[in-house]
């Protein structure tokens, strides 16, 4: 019972180091880490390694306490576009082919039928994504809006993820060393119990270092490439709407199929009638009368 107390213990201050990522003292006489399972536990030789972000790389600190090293900034560039083009359809078959010529790759792509205007014109319409080597976005924006018709709208926006980037580094860094302690621990643990409570909190860190091992693969691949969402517009839209010929033979049938129509309302108009309004009216008449007839003659009775 005791041992897996010390046990319990000595994995709260490893998550505690982690945690916190502070720098250990270097006039400590004794080892941090108890005994387990009777085994001594060795002092660390040197204090765990900080992160860039903790030892205030690239970041104005006091002096001689921190190292100063410039940090090159991580930066993301993408762009949205809203294009007026001859035919939405081929330019998105031009638009895949310059990702590839890029070394670049579509992300996703739409190619739909619209109606435009009053005349319900109808046309193809599409949207595409494409991802491409950052360095190549001016020169992606230049061939893309010099093959347009119109450029209705052009947004280009970016974000810092530096201070990301370095955060989960100094995690990583961490969770790395708590890691290396916690595989000398096990090393040194006889309990069965103790080496089950060890393991279970070695599973636990090394997925969270799986986990930012994966964002900062992201976060790189953010920096590298630039995304750039497009809207294609047909030409068909953008111009104005045109009266079409007056055509009096069309005129003309209009005209016969709307007095057919009325025709055909007026004989169903007078079947109606005939068979069934008429022959209603006629039953309710008489009972009327009938009702009427009958009250006259008791009056007279009287």
């Amino acid at each position: 019972m005791k041992k897996s107390i010390i046990a319990t213990l000595a994995l709260l201050v490893v998550v505690s180091s982690v945690a916190c990522g502070a720098a250990r003292s270097s006039t400590s006489s004794d080892s941090f880490l108890p005994e387990i399972g009777g085994v001594e536990m060795p002092q660390a030789e040197a204090p765990i390694e900080m992160a860039a972000f903790d030892r205030g790389e690239g970041y104005d600190t006091s002096p001689g306490f921190y190292a100063e090293t410039p940090v090159e900034r991580m930066v993301t560039r993408n762009a949205n576009l809203t294009l007026v083009v001859t035919d939405p359809a081929q330019s998105v078959d031009e638009i895949t082919q310059m990702a590839q010529d890029m070394e670049g790759y579509v992300v996703s792509s739409n190619v739909y039928v619209t109606t435009y205007g009053e005349t319900e014109t109808r046309a193809h319409s599409a949207s595409i994504t494409i991802r491409i080597p950052s360095e190549k976005l001016d020169d992606a924006l230049e061939i893309l809006e010099g093959d347009a018709v119109e450029v209705r709208n052009r947004n280009i926006y970016g974000q810092d993820i530096t201070q990301e980037y370095i955060d989960n580094e100094s995690r990583l860094r961490n969770l790395e060393a708590a890691e290396e302690q916690l595989l000398d621990i096990m090393e040194g643990a006889t309990e069965t119990e103790d080496v089950l409570d060890v393991f279970a909190e070695l599973t636990r860190i090394r997925s969270e270092i799986e986990v930012i091992k994966g964002r900062l693969q992201y976060l790189e691949q953010s920096a590298d490439t630039s995304s750039i969402s497009i809207e294609l517009i047909p030409d068909v839209a953008t111009q104005p709407i045109e009266v079409e010929r007056w055509q009096l033979e069309g005129t003309f049938n209009k005209a016969v199929e709307a007095l057919i129509a009325t025709a055909q309302f007026l004989v169903r108009s007078l079947i109606w009638i005939a068979i069934y309004i008429l022959p209603l009216a006629l039953i309710i008449g008489f009972v009327i009368w009938l009702t009427v007839f009958l009250i006259r003659r008791r009056r007279q009775a009287k």
